[in-house]
């Protein structure tokens, strides 16, 4: 019901520490006289080793694998490699053998952590680093998985290496992750250094950077971790205009089902819906997710709230996929999204194949009221709350369309008795799915009992596990949840 990316990003680091086979471990330990920062999760028989990249970190670069990788069957670990991340002091320093250097600290961290046999994730130069490990201590590796790593400089790359020394060509986006990691001159001076020392490298070693290892035999399992390269999971994103209004939307899959995802406040197909969108079944689906206009990349224009803001989503996104080409689609909406999807049901019940909504309501409690009173400022948030919506609005943009959205919704609480949707539910006749978590924090319980009791064709399915963001925190079960449900294979 109340929409908060940052709020249910703490939500989800709450539940995830409860979970006992998923309890996040971080400390540090001694190492070669260095103290080394790690992370480790998860009770499993086979141990891993995540490996980052320059001026990586453990949560930069590897937070969806250490929050969702298979805790029961792995036990997971991950490091800042000497200075970086919480590995300081020292700072970071690039003598010729730095990638040597962090396979002999990994080797040791791993084995004085008691894996004397383990395998390997890395990324970039975490993946050099792999490399050079299992070549160097070959009965300590059962496999390896590297992505974005190379065994050499190709000549025409140097002035790929000089165009990005300057992080003040970097968007911001790019930037803000590492300035708050490190500080800026820390970050600035740091990323410089390992230009010169990749340069250095390559004038010095003839190009190569590890091409001299032996694989010694050993299993070598190169994944390819962008689902975009694979034919099926081609994902288009583009704008369209509708209503004379520019509309972003992002398409993938070639399926005979097509199923629209309908974002909550402020949310755009990135923020709500990236795990569905990169892993939803393409075969079977035609996956379509929008930013609504005034969200995400539909702007202008600004977003704004009159009365029937929810209705008036629904029509766009109606005539968004009547425009692709979709006469009849299925809908996933979360949180206001979920409202959305509500009234788009009821509108066009013609057009619509099935519905699946969490976290929505048809309406607004007397005690909700000081819940919206109480998230109304954003500098009570944490930065970890802020920070994923400031980087895609803005602070100014973020903080007024949130406060705006907070008086509407306060407006139709006062305006409508606190109904938001309660008349039309009766209207909706297609298979509705709705979901609630366990855990869930941001409404009262009693919400989904009453779309239930009120929408004639309608089960719900409790996610015990999950709270607000239930879809991104254990999407591999919602994702099998809702395609089951789309393709008539759930006994719900």
């Amino acid at each position: 019901m109340i929409e908060s990316r940052g709020m249910a990003l703490s939500i989800r680091q709450l539940s995830t520490m409860a979970n006992k086979t998923h309890e996040i471990e971080e400390r540090k330990i001694k190492i070669d006289g260095t103290e080394i920062n790690y992370a480790r999760v998860g009770r499993g028989n086979h141990p891993i080793l995540l490996l980052p990249g320059a001026l990586g970190t453990i949560w930069t670069d590897f937070k969806p694998q250490i929050e969702n990788l298979n805790a029961n069957k792995l036990t997971i670990v991950a490091w800042d490699p000497p200075g970086y991340g919480k590995s300081r002091p020292p700072d970071r320093t690039f003598p010729d053998n730095f990638f040597q250097r962090d396979a002999s600290w990994a080797h040791n961290l791993m084995q004085t952590l008691g894996y004397s046999k383990f395998s390997l994730i890395g990324w970039s130069g975490g993946g050099i680093s792999s490399l050079l490990l299992a070549s160097t201590y070959p009965e300590s590796i059962s496999k390896i998985i590297v992505f974005g790593a190379n065994a050499y400089i190709h000549p025409d790359e140097i002035k790929i290496y000089e165009n990005i020394r300057d992080i003040n060509k970097w968007s911001e986006r790019m930037r803000t992750p590492l300035i708050q990691v490190y500080g800026e001159d820390y970050f600035r001076k740091t990323w410089s250094d390992w230009i010169d020392a990749m340069l250095r490298l390559y004038k010095k070693q003839n190009v190569n950077t590890c091409r001299m290892i032996e694989s010694r035999g050993m299993a070598l399992s190169i994944r390819q971790l962008s689902t975009i390269a694979n034919k099926t999971r081609k994902i288009e994103e583009r704008k369209i205009k509708i209503d004379g209004t520019e509309i972003n939307y992002a398409r993938v899959g070639r399926g005979n089902h097509p199923v629209l995802l309908l974002p909550g406040t402020l949310g755009t197909i990135w923020t709500d819906f990236k795990p569905q969108i990169e892993n939803l079944n393409a075969d079977k689906l035609t996956i379509v997710a929008w930013d609504p206009p005034g969200y995400g990349k539909s702007r202008p224009p600004d977003r704004t709230f009159p009365d029937n803001f929810f209705q008036r989503d629904a029509s766009w996104a109606h005539n968004l996929m009547q425009t692709l080409g979709y006469s009849k689609f299925s809908l996933i909406g979360w949180s206001d999204g979920g409202i959305t999807s509500l009234l788009l049901a009821s509108t066009y019940p013609e057009s619509i194949s099935k519905i699946i909504v969490f976290g929505a309501n048809a309406y607004i409690h007397p005690d909700e009221i000081k819940i919206y009173e109480s998230i109304r400022d954003i500098n009570k948030w944490s930065e970890r709350m802020r920070t994923p919506l400031i980087q895609v609005y803005g602070e100014d943009y973020f903080r007024k369309t949130w406060s705006d959205w907070i008086d509407a919704m306060l407006r139709l609480y006062k305006k409508q008795n606190g109904n938001l949707c309660q008349e039309i539910l009766s209207k909706i006749k297609c298979p509705t799915l709705i979901i609630r978590g366990g855990k869930e924090a941001m409404f009262f319980p009693e919400h989904p009992t009453y779309l239930k009791q009120n929408i004639a064709n309608s089960n719900v399915h409790i996610l015990e596990k999950g709270g607000h963001n239930l879809h991104l925190r254990y999407f591999e079960e919602f994702n099998n949840l809702v395609t089951d449900f789309l393709l008539e294979q759930s006994k719900i």
